[in-house]
This record gives C-alpha cells, structure tokens and sequence, in this order.
C-alpha cells in the first residue's frame, strides 16, 4: 500500500479530532471510506 505522503500531511492540518472530520474555515467534511481509498491510494 503506498501513501502519498504530502497530501496526507497537508490534509493532516484540517482534521477536527473532536469532531473526526475535516473543517475549512465554516465548513466540515466528512470522508467516505471510498473517497480516502481514492485520495490516498489511487484508487476507488
């Protein structure tokens, strides 16, 4: 399995632990487990 390293740590300085999703700025996402299969590991 191979991760790409500077998109995790990029997306490391959104995620909310409190809430376990992302937030930028107002607004919160949540990922899938299908859209992390896609970001990270190239495939869906």
């Amino acid at each position: 399995m191979k991760v790409d390293k500077h998109l995790f740590r990029a997306l490391a300085q959104f995620w909310n632990l409190a809430y376990s999703c992302f937030t930028f700025g107002k607004v919160d996402l949540v990922p899938s487990r299908r859209g992390i299969a896609s970001a990270f590991l190239g495939r869906v």
